[in-house]
């Protein structure tokens, strides 16, 4: 199974690779537009969102956004898995191990109502391929399930299906700059 999602991963981030930062930034934006819409945001005190790296759907605009009107908690690489910090806007931020972005803080310890997760494939189950490394399915078995988890990724990027392991936590909504796809309500 492993050779199988490292196949779909390497094709997903070739096809990234291959749009301009132009596009990247339009798309980026309606990608924004739809998840700001959902009602899981609306209804969301406390979102766990991620810093984009590469040719990811640019988070740090949703970041910017999202924390003039919502606690915002951020990943870092912490002990071989993650945490979440809080996000202030003008706070004080270091590169982690992978050269994105963390914020410097006081770690959250409690409830999250609404995560986003990165993503390099998603299929229309909300299964998800990942960078490989397994930080979100690992935080997800432990700290318990967030009340709604969010994919964001381009239109591409969302396939009828993807290969998955035992270990993999579906997300419950996927919004490309095309569509939001509902998996659970």
């Amino acid at each position: 199974m492993g050779a199988e999602k490292e196949k779909v991963r390497r094709g997903m981030l070739e096809m990234r690779k291959g749009h301009s930062e132009e596009e990247r930034d339009r798309k980026s934006e309606k990608v924004m537009e739809r998840f700001f819409d959902l009602g899981e945001y609306g209804d969301a005190d406390v979102v766990a969102l991620y810093l984009s790296k590469n040719e990811e759907v640019d988070a740090w605009r949703v970041v910017e956004a999202a924390a003039e009107r919502k606690n915002v908690v951020l990943p870092i690489v912490k002990g071989g898995g993650i945490r979440f910090v809080y996000y202030e806007k003008y706070g004080r931020m270091r590169r982690g191990p992978y050269g994105i972005m963390e914020p410097v803080g006081e770690e959250f310890s409690g409830k999250i109502d609404l995560m986003a997760l990165p993503g390099v494939a998603f299929d229309r189950r909300g299964n998800r391929i990942g960078m490989g490394k397994g930080y979100y399915d690992r935080y997800l078995a432990g700290a318990g399930r967030p009340g709604a988890l969010v994919g964001l990724c381009f239109g591409f990027q969302l396939l009828e299906s993807v290969p998955t392991e035992s270990f993999d936590v579906p997300v419950d909504v996927v919004v490309t700059e095309r569509e939001v796809v509902r998996v659970r309500a």
